[in-house]
């Protein structure tokens, strides 16, 4: 079974303490017995939540779950850990900790989650590219997804949307999308079949123009 966003934060919790803080998406993956570009995905979602913080190591990147001092025997140490030379380059040591929240859940609006009752309703009118009902199933809950993303995130740019659905479906053989060869992973999955469907779901405020910016308005 592919591991999920909640599986990743259990494993970089698990891996979190005092003397080495802070790990890289192999150090993950090696836990839930996943890829490095699933783990990567799913750590994208985890920080669009606010359930971990990252920064720029070298050519890599860190990890460490939010708050940080929560996993450390003393507090006091998180700004001035220094993770092991040997996974990290010798770089300098991570950032203190983050003071970034997780984002309050979606307001669900009248009815109780009757608005994506609606966008499941809207979706079954929606047109994607499919080679039958299959594959049409699993690209119509790749949309759905992708709306659940922006609902819970927005506002929020295209890449981050289009990589983490593609993410979450890659492993799913009706999905039918592998990572684009240019741009980003997901923008295959985005540019063919996601984008449009998207933009057609209640709440959804596409970016105009050139623009990158997607936003959600329960309405």
């Amino acid at each position: 079974m592919t591991a999920d966003a909640d599986d990743v934060l259990d494993a970089l919790r698990e891996l979190t303490n005092d003397a080495d803080p802070v790990h890289d998406a192999p150090e993950v993956a090696d836990v839930v017995d996943g890829t490095r570009r699933t783990v990567l995905g799913r750590l994208d979602v985890l920080e669009a939540r606010g359930d971990v913080a990252s920064k720029p190591v070298g050519r890599g990147r860190v990890w460490w779950p939010v708050p940080l001092a929560e996993f450390l025997a003393e507090p006091s140490a998180a700004p001035s850990a220094v993770p092991p030379a040997e996974n990290r380059g010798g770089e300098e040591s991570p950032p203190a900790e983050p003071s970034a929240e997780p984002p309050e859940e979606p307001s669900a609006g009248p009815g109780g989650d009757g608005l994506r009752e609606r966008a499941k309703d809207a979706l079954d009118d929606v047109d994607v590219p499919a080679r039958g009902r299959d594959q049409e199933r699993a690209r119509k809950n790749a949309v759905l997804w992708a709306w659940d993303f922006l609902r819970e995130n927005a506002p929020t740019g295209t890449r981050d949307i289009a990589n983490a659905v593609f993410y979450e479906f890659e492993d799913d053989p009706d999905f039918g999308y592998s990572a684009a060869s240019s741009r980003y992973d997901g923008y295959s999955a985005w540019d063919s079949c996601i984008r449009d469907a998207l933009a057609q779901l209640p709440g959804v405020h596409s970016p105009g123009q050139g623009g990158t910016v997607w936003k959600f308005d329960p309405e």
